[in-house]
């Protein structure tokens, strides 16, 4: 069974492209071990879709017309998701992987990630339960999961009781002084943070080179262990995020996953997170659904994916490996590693 795996390998998403790509390497082999498909190997292709709609395209073009890839999973920025659906066109099934803003419903799409909804509605209350926080301050990449991200966390808020007094969209590889400028004259009590990869590192470091650390809390999505890595210790005081995977959660899964990972790449390999294990996940499940299915022909599968239903499918992964639900993660930066307020 042929693989193709698109993995952002640069720009602001890039970040993330070593350890994912070791997670997708990670679960061929394990997949091969187990037998592979009906007694066929995993092939695993692994492209970079780039970041716009032209490159996206051909990159998922050459996968199915050249490489002749049975699945793709996709672990990139929703960006480039619509583009890259139309142009398989069902001829296989397309698996993506990451946390995303919602709505996925193309019939052989199957989105896996946590939702920005669901994430934060299980997490922004706390800031004014918990926190007496009020004043929040949105701060967001301008494409379209932060946009969509942006007024689902403004919905929140207020049902939360606080309100939203001021949104900033930043350019990529953009000066974030400004912003820096507009959070000091807005004063909020939260910044909330829908930047992708190293621009979250960007302004962060950022945020607490000019002070606003010390009394200003952070909240964000998409933030993990490798962001985390590139802010540095002195830059995550007061940095909270919400995640559906961390090896701070002590879980039978990240424990396994964990030991696989070091096992197989040493200690100094690319920090683990749950973008890494999303996508070996979604190899995982390519290969289970064309097992279910009893063909690993494209079509075939992308038939059968079609026709269940999207809630059901996560409780078809293999038990002895994956949790039947994602699980939530509310975690404050201790350095630059994850303390876990509330698991769930």
């Amino acid at each position: 069974m042929r693989i193709g795996a698109l993995i952002s390998r640069s720009g602001p998403a890039g970040l993330w492209g070593p350890s994912t790509e070791a997670c997708a390497i990670l679960a061929a082999g394990e997949l091969n071990v187990g037998g592979g498909v009906a007694g066929r190997d995993v092939e695993l292709f692994v492209a970079d879709p780039g970041w716009t709609e032209t490159e996206a395209a051909a990159v998922a073009a050459d996968l199915v017309d050249i490489a002749e890839v049975d699945a793709i999973v996709g672990m990139h920025p929703s960006n480039v998701r619509q583009v890259i659906k139309q142009q398989i066109g069902g001829r296989v099934p397309y698996y993506y992987t990451p946390q995303y803003e919602g709505g996925e419903v193309a019939p052989s799409t199957v989105a896996i990630g946590g939702t920005d909804s669901w994430l934060m509605k299980q997490t922004l209350p706390w800031f004014t339960e918990r926190r007496r926080a009020r004043r929040f301050c949105l701060i967001a990449n301008d494409y379209v999961w932060p946009q969509m991200a942006m007024e689902t966390a403004s919905a929140l808020i207020s049902e939360a009781g606080g309100w939203v007094a001021g949104r900033i969209v930043a350019p990529f590889e953009g000066d974030y002084a400004e912003a820096l400028d507009t959070v000091r004259q807005i004063k909020p009590d939260v910044v909330i943070m829908l930047l992708l990869g190293a621009e979250a590192v960007r302004f962060n470091r950022a945020f607490a080179a000019v002070g606003l650390q010390r009394d200003t809390l952070r909240f964000g999505l998409g933030i993990d262990e490798n962001v985390l890595l590139g802010i540095g210790p002195d830059g995550t005081e007061g940095l909270y995020a919400a995640t559906t995977f961390t090896l701070a959660e002590h879980s039978l899964q990240a424990e396994r996953l964990s030991d696989l990972y070091r096992g197989s790449f040493g200690e100094f390999a690319p920090s683990l997170s749950v973008f890494g294990q999303s996508c070996y996940e979604g190899i995982h499940l390519a290969v289970e659904m064309a097992r279910r299915c009893g063909s690993p022909r494209g079509r075939d599968v992308a038939h059968y994916v079609a026709g269940l239903r999207r809630d059901s499918i996560r409780s078809m992964l293999p038990r002895s490996k994956f949790e039947e639900r994602l699980r939530m993660n509310f975690v404050v930066a201790d350095g630059i590693d994850w303390r876990i307020i509330s698991p769930q």
